[in-house]
């Protein structure tokens, strides 16, 4: 099992090294940028954090980093980057251990092998898991919970099912079905309900003291989260889709050509409710109901998926029909394409945010700088990708937490995009001009705002590549504008 760890520990850390691109905003904004103001003092908050809808237990695992960095003057800009993804790494090598030993305690040896090979083989799996994103953290934990699961170690389930809980509430849905799957196995029932309450009421005791003493007041995260999120609904305003998305573009989608795999293995199990499937379906079902959703937010169901293709993979593996032969080349081939899309993702797609944090800092280090983006909100890293306290302003967009039936409401992004040329002449934007000694902009926006940039005193000093399907707002290229030097 060492040996084991440490492979996946050497493949978890190239796996993060090879990350040169961004995902999606909570990456930085919901984790890393956090942790950078409570240590070094200057960060941005978003408006989550002032209305106590995050728990402050996944920033603080990059704080540690971080504050023992600065103890020992070593808070160098690359070291505050790279020390998080290697973090990242950590646990998820952590989480590959875990899903290898929980599929060989229940089925073979080789179909625990296969089921890690197409893990790492994933391309979304390998985009994501080691980023600083908290469905990544997410996703290990669910896999440590599986691992007490399958190794009956029941006290240990719950307890890591409630860590996994005040961490990100919705960590709990796929450990639903384990959990009533354990109670209904277990011999004493009363015991193991007694031992869930006072288990889980001390960890949600710990959870909340440790918010309530970051937020400087009583919080409690889960109740705020369900409310906001659930109750009201409001996570809408970030977008929402038809109940099907998940089934129609979001499974396919993250599995990518693995899709095959699945629904063989799906057709051959017939009405076998595995313990991966339950998860699995009834993860997809809970997800469907929610209009806000998202590709990542099935990351920590997307291991369930591989044990179907491992079990696939296996069987085709050790086939001896010619028939069953020829499948190995369609199966093999499915399995490689990952390859190629998992470093497109990693090295090329959407790495203009990262690139440009690069430009800033040099600029930085040489001249007063002062930066306004005016780009969609939290388009780029912040302070926790430059560690330099200079000013800097970005198009925001908060929901209306005044009036939540206000649906003609519109957040600044929106109201600047309405008109981006009137925008950049109102005294509102004026004024942020003339602070600024940098402007960054997509090139759409650019086409349409670069004379009048120009006019007022900054010329394009950067043109930084971000992807090659650019949509909406978001452009091709990235172009950073300079104050011309009198």
């Amino acid at each position: 099992m060492n040996r084991l760890l440490i492979l996946f520990i050497v493949l978890r850390l190239l796996n993060a090294l090879l990350i040169q691109t961004s995902f999606v905003p909570d990456e930085y904004w919901q984790s890393l940028e956090v942790a950078h103001r409570i240590v070094f003092g200057y960060g941005h908050l978003t408006w989550e954090w002032h209305n106590g809808l995050r728990s402050y237990l996944f920033p603080l695992l990059f704080a540690l980093p971080y504050k023992i960095l600065e103890m020992f003057n070593l808070d160098f800009r690359f070291l505050i980057i790279l020390v998080p993804r290697l973090l990242m790494a950590l646990f998820a090598a952590v989480g590959d251990l875990c899903l290898y030993l929980s599929v060989a305690s229940s089925h073979r040896h080789a179909i625990a092998f296969w089921t890690v090979v197409s893990q790492y083989c994933s391309w979304f799996f390998f985009y994501t898991s080691t980023r600083s994103l908290i469905n990544s953290f997410e996703t290990t934990l669910v896999l440590i919970c599986f691992y007490f699961y399958r190794h009956r170690s029941q006290h240990s389930f719950i307890l890591m099912s409630f860590v996994a809980f005040v961490v990100r509430p919705t960590a709990v849905i796929p450990l639903i079905p384990l959990g009533v799957r354990l109670l209904l196995k277990s011999d004493d029932k009363k015991r193991l309900v007694g031992a869930g309450v006072v288990l889980g009421l001390a960890t949600l005791a710990v959870s909340t003291c440790v918010d309530s003493f970051m937020y400087g007041k009583l919080t409690l995260v889960p109740v705020n989260f369900f409310v906001f999120n659930v109750y009201s609904n409001m996570a809408t305003f970030y977008g929402s889709h038809a109940w099907h998305w998940y089934l129609t573009q979001g499974v396919p989608a993250i599995l990518g050509p693995y899709l095959l795999h699945v629904l063989i293995n799906y057709a051959r199990g017939g009405r076998r409710w595995t313990d991966t499937r339950l998860m699995t379906l009834w993860t997809v079902l809970v997800y469907s109901c929610l209009p806000h959703k998202e590709f990542r937010f099935l990351l920590p169901i997307l291991p369930c998926f591989f044990v179907e293709v491992g079990q696939v993979l296996y069987r085709v593996w050790n086939s001896k029909t010619r028939f069953q032969q020829a499948w190995l080349y369609v199966h093999w081939l499915a399995v490689i394409l990952n390859v190629p899309m998992a470093l497109y993702m990693c090295l090329i797609h959407q790495r203009g945010p990262l690139d440009v944090m690069d430009h800033l800092h040099a600029a930085a280090q040489t001249s007063d700088t002062s930066v306004l983006f005016l780009m969609p909100c939290h388009s780029t890293p912040f302070y926790s990708h430059l560690h330099q306290p200079i000013a800097m302003r970005f198009l925001t967009c908060e929901p209306n937490l005044v009036d939540r039936r206000d649906d003609g409401y519109l957040d600044e992004a929106d109201r600047f995009y309405l008109d981006a040329e009137g925008a950049v002449r109102s005294p509102e934007y004026a004024g942020a001009l003339a602070a600024a000694s940098h402007v960054v902009a997509f090139d759409r926006l650019t086409a349409t705002i670069g004379a009048h940039l120009n006019d007022v005193g900054f010329a394009l000093c950067q043109s930084v590549f971000h992807t090659h399907f650019p949509d909406g707002r978001v452009g091709e290229r990235i172009h950073i504008y300079c104050r011309r030097k009198q």
